[in-house]
């Protein structure tokens, strides 16, 4: 097991005290992302942490609005929960939050109330409610809501691999998934090490002790906005030790856990040792992952001859081999990143050097959760929210749907998980990411000109955007992508034929020459002439000729990628560079 750990032996007093304090500053809520879900668009509220919460409209664009009812709103519960999303309709409905910076870590947290919100008494003794919570296109958690007025919460620290963070609520048909809040905290870097590219780590217990009251700790006494709640039920063979002073802290303590959390402490009363926690292998199939982090502060001013110091010991075994020795409100923290995957007990043991007991103030406790489904390439996905008030959406499929307000699934990841794709559209797994290859907008009530947008899907094959009020043509970059293939129908493809489509077409191109003089007019009759009966694989065909007075008229074969001459040139309308493969190919044919 791989651990950060910051202990101070006796030697290191001798350092100056300014140097290694840290000087917290006022917390900030830049970065915050506060959602009250189920309320108007436009609605807000600053509540009694002074964060300010807004509207869930403009991160979705499925769902309904609903409210608690009244005999279960109180004084005590916090107002984003008296209103909640729910999303009757389709299998899967995200969330997606922006803005957010690439490769910063977060805090995410989902709040859920039922509180009769339905009228339908769907939480009861003898029913609950089960539905599954993604992040992005992984399993966050399987919610169970199995009392009507309890507030329940999921958290998990995740690293953003993009300009946003999707969280998909999923009905797996054991009751209607809903949402109260959902939060999003940017914390540092190098906050729990767990969490990286490839693994995020959801939050399974987060406890400090106040044996007489269930008060709640959040920001501003966290900066990040971690919620710690008390743990009232102290064993009767331990104590507690509390000050009011402010609790001081290494510049290079990440983890900066509030000085109102670490302000108790408990301690035993007639032992030198202490099991604080144990943690098990649990009911499932696959045994959970665990990472832990202690927090330790001295809260006694300690006379000369006392000595508090302790070792970490894991199913009675001193595993790290070292101990803490604590400074007079100092901050530490013993930080576990290896996964614990078997049952077991931490417990602290004082060392023979040891006058007193071992204490601990605070800890929490993660599971592992394996990013192991690969996300739709970033080019083809959805990293914005493109609703129909904000059309500000870079990335394709999701641009698509903004403009022409595709009323269809299309939410989360556009591929992924298989069983959630969106409707119409057909990807490839062969590779990762995945890949948009097709898309069928047919009977869409399409309207308006051909997105541009259509032409960032790279690897699409096909199109179907027939039966709707399309106009205008092609757009240019379309034609870049020469595998693709366009259907449609004369109502919906204005460029298609009026009447009939029709069969067996040969797409042909046709240059006309003016003024050309009599001399010139026999000349190229007669090279015309002779060109209909050449042919060559490396030459365009000659279909036929027109000669009308001084103006002549050639009809030859289509090159929808240009001529080679167009290459050499740079004749504009030609949008693709050749690469050096297919120069190559070409000087090699044209000396045939």
């Amino acid at each position: 097991m791989t651990v950060w750990k910051f202990a101070i032996s006796a030697v290191a007093v001798a350092f100056s005290f300014a140097a290694i304090v840290q000087v917290r500053g006022q917390p900030s809520t830049e970065g915050f992302i506060s959602i009250d879900c189920g309320t108007p668009d436009g609605y807000n509220h600053t509540d009694n942490t002074n964060i300010q919460y807004v509207s869930d409209d403009q991160y979705i664009d499925s769902g309904v609005n609903k409210r608690i009812a009244q005999n279960y709103i109180n004084s005590s519960i916090p107002i984003q929960d008296v209103t909640a999303r729910s999303f009757p309709s389709g299998s899967r409905n995200c969330y997606t939050l922006k803005p957010v910076t690439a490769n910063q870590k977060y805090l995410l947290r989902a709040t859920f109330m039922y509180g009769n919100y339905d009228g339908q008494q769907s939480v009861n003794p003898n029913t609950s409610i089960l539905f599954d919570l993604y992040i992005g296109v992984d399993l966050w958690k399987t919610v169970n809501i199995s009392d009507a007025s309890a507030e329940y919460r999921v958290e998990a620290i995740t690293l953003a691999l993009a300009d946003f963070i999707s969280v998909c609520l999923i009905n797996t048909g054991s009751g209607t998934p809903f949402i109260s809040a959902l939060e999003l905290r940017p914390i540092k870097l190098a906050m729990y090490p767990a969490a990286m590219a490839n693994q995020s780590i959801v939050l399974y217990l987060r406890r400090t002790y106040k044996p007489s009251s269930n008060q709640i700790f959040r920001f501003p006494d966290d900066p990040y906005d971690r919620i710690w709640a008390s743990y009232t039920e102290i064993p009767s063979d331990w104590t507690t030790i509390s000050t009011n002073a402010p609790i001081q802290y290494y510049a290079d303590d990440h983890f900066n856990a509030p000085s109102t959390v670490l302000q108790t402490a408990v301690t035993p009363i007639r032992s030198t040792t202490m099991t604080f926690l144990r943690l098990d292998k649990g009911s499932g199939p696959i045994a959970p992952q665990y990472h832990v982090v202690f927090y330790f502060t001295e809260l006694q001013l300690l006379n000369s001859n006392a000595v508090r110091e302790f070792s970490i010991y894991l199913d009675g075994s001193d595993r790290w081999g070292d101990s803490f020795r604590l400074l007079y409100l100092m901050s530490y923290y013993f930080c576990s990143t290896d996964p614990l995957t078997v049952d077991y007990a931490f417990s602290l043991n004082a060392t023979a050097n040891s006058t007193l007991p071992p204490l601990i103030n605070a800890l929490e406790v993660y599971t592992l959760m394996y990013l192991s489904n690969p996300a739709t390439d970033v080019s083809d996905g959805a990293s914005r929210i493109c609703s129909f008030r904000n059309h500000d959406c870079p990335d394709a499929i999701m641009a698509v749907k903004a403009q022409y307000q595709v009323k269809r699934n299309w939410m989360g990841d556009p591929c992924n998980p298989t069983e959630y794709a969106w409707d119409g559209l057909n990807c490839s797994y062969t590779a990762s990411p995945s890949r948009i290859t097709s898309v069928n907008l047919s009977s869409s009530r399409l309207a308006g000109q051909i997105s541009d947008f259509f032409s960032k899907l790279q690897a699409i094959e096909s199109m179907d955007l027939s039966n709707n009020n399309l106009t205008g043509g092609i757009p240019y970059s379309l034609a870049s992508i020469s595998s693709l293939q366009v259907f449609g129908d004369s109502s919906g493809l204005p460029w298609l034929p009026e009447n009939e489509q029709r069969k067996n077409v040969t797409e042909v191109a046709v240059k006309v020459c003016h003024q050309i003089s009599s001399q010139g007019t026999k000349q190229l009759h007669a090279e015309a002439e002779s060109l209909t009966h050449v042919f060559h694989k490396n030459l365009v065909s000659l279909v036929g000729y027109c000669m009308d007075g001084d103006k002549l008229g050639l009809v030859y074969e289509y090159v929808p990628q240009g001529s080679l001459h167009d290459h050499l040139r740079g004749t504009s309308g030609v949008f693709r560079a050749l690469n050096w493969g297919e120069r190559l190919r070409i000087a090699l044919e044209a000396a045939q």
